[in-house]
């Protein structure tokens, strides 16, 4: 038989649902495609604020003693936005620095000073002197978007090399 139609039923009203990757084969099972080798938006924060230091070069981020309490590292990169995660998400990233140091994000609704509604992750500690990957995993958000991402170091003067940024809705 020979078929000019494919259609697809949805039994429960009122009940959205996303369908992607939908692949009709014939006789043998498909070859599945490579998985992209990081799936995600990748990014890279180089809007320093409240005297943050951060050193292009080098990839190095540093909360200096004299920094503002409020100072850290924003994402310009406007084409990632905006975030949703109405199923939750993560962040995964490599890092390395020469002393124990934690650090964390944060998503807001805009940048300052339209920032609510805005959640932060968990803090990460970053504990090896050579390049690890580390993956922070955080709740739902409803149906809320973000269009601002935000990095913070907690300890000052402890420089942390931060590479390798990818976030990911679950």
């Amino acid at each position: 038989n020979t078929f000019s139609s494919f259609l697809l039923y949805l039994i429960e009203r009122d009940s959205p649902v996303v369908i992607t990757d939908v692949m009709v084969t014939s006789g043998a099972a498909a070859e599945p495609e490579p998985e992209p080798e990081n799936p995600g938006a990748s990014v890279v924060f180089t809007g320093t604020f409240g005297d943050a230091i951060y050193d292009v070069d080098t990839s190095t981020y540093t909360f200096p003693s004299g920094a503002q309490p409020w100072g850290g590292f924003a994402n310009e990169d406007t084409t990632v936005y905006p975030f949703t995660f109405p199923e939750g998400g993560s962040i995964t990233f490599t890092a390395s620095a020469a002393a124990p140091t934690s650090l964390k994000f944060k998503f807001e609704k805009n940048p300052y000073p339209d920032t609510e509604p805005s959640f932060e992750t968990e803090t990460v500690l970053i504990d090896s002197t050579t390049a690890q990957e580390y993956t922070v995993e955080f709740a739902a958000q409803g149906e809320n978007t973000f269009s601002s991402f935000l990095l913070y170091l907690i300890e000052r003067d402890s420089p942390v090399v931060v590479t390798d940024v990818v976030v990911r809705s679950n």
